[in-house]
């Protein structure tokens, strides 16, 4: 993945949730509740806030 890319997101019943821009530094901005920049893994989104995962990665797809 590179920056700008964009990631998607599935909640438990494999449906497309939540949606998200690819930064540099594996990072991806977001906006769940408010605008978050947060860490981007093989499993999804990290957030050290809270410690855990909170959105699973579903795919990355390449627009530009």
């Amino acid at each position: 993945a590179k920056p700008g890319d964009l990631a998607f997101f599935e909640n438990s019943e494999g449906r497309i949730i939540h949606v998200g821009f690819i930064l540099a530094d594996q990072k991806i901005i977001h906006a769940h509740g408010k605008v978050r920049i947060d860490s981007l893994d093989s499993s999804g989104i990290f957030n050290k806030d809270q410690n855990k995962h909170t959105h699973k990665l579903r795919f990355i797809r390449s627009y530009f």
